[in-house]
């Protein structure tokens, strides 16, 4: 917790043919209130 978060998920993507990016939205996850965008890469 805090500012320097730490992620241990891992994912595997597959790109259309022909794309060769892919952009990241990270949010957080709220119970009590909404959730909100933390970073984007």
């Amino acid at each position: 917790k805090g500012r320097d978060p730490i992620f241990k998920q891992k994912f595997v993507l597959t790109l259309v043919d022909g794309h060769q990016e892919i952009g990241v939205l990270v949010w957080n996850k709220n119970t009590v209130v909404e959730d909100y965008l933390i970073g984007t890469a």
